[in-house]
C-alpha cells in the first residue's frame, strides 16, 4: 500500500530552500518513502508517544529528514516533520 506523505508548513519552507543536489536527494527519498513506507527510514527514535512514532533518514552530508507516522490516520499515512541539518551541542 502506498504511503501518503504530507509536509508540515515548516518542512515546506525548508524544502523550498534546498539547493539542486539536496532537492534531488529529498525527491528520491520521497519516492522511496511513498513506495516503501517506514522501511525507507534509517532509524527510529525511542521514547514515549509521540516520539515513538518518529523516524529519521540521513540523506547526504549533514542533511536529515524526520518523519512522524500517525497510527490514528491508519497505515500508510505520515508527516514529513522537518528537514534538518545535524546540530552539534
Amino acid at each position: 500500500m502506498p504511503t501518503e506523505v504530507v509536509a508540515t508548513p515548516r518542512a515546506e519552507q525548508q524544502i523550498a530552500g534546498l539547493d539542486r543536489i539536496h532537492a534531488k536527494a529529498f525527491g528520491d527519498f520521497l519516492d522511496d518513502l511513498a513506495a516503501r513506507g517506514c522501511k525507507a527510514l534509517g532509524y527510529r527514535l525511542s521514547g514515549p508517544a509521540p516520539v515513538d512514532h518518529m523516524c529519521v533518514k540521513h540523506l547526504r552530508d549533514s542533511f536529515r529528514v524526520v518523519v512522524a507516522f500517525e497510527d490514528a490516520a491508519g497505515p500508510g499515512y505520515c508527516w514529513s516533520a522537518a528537514t534538518t541539518t545535524r546540530i552539534r551541542s
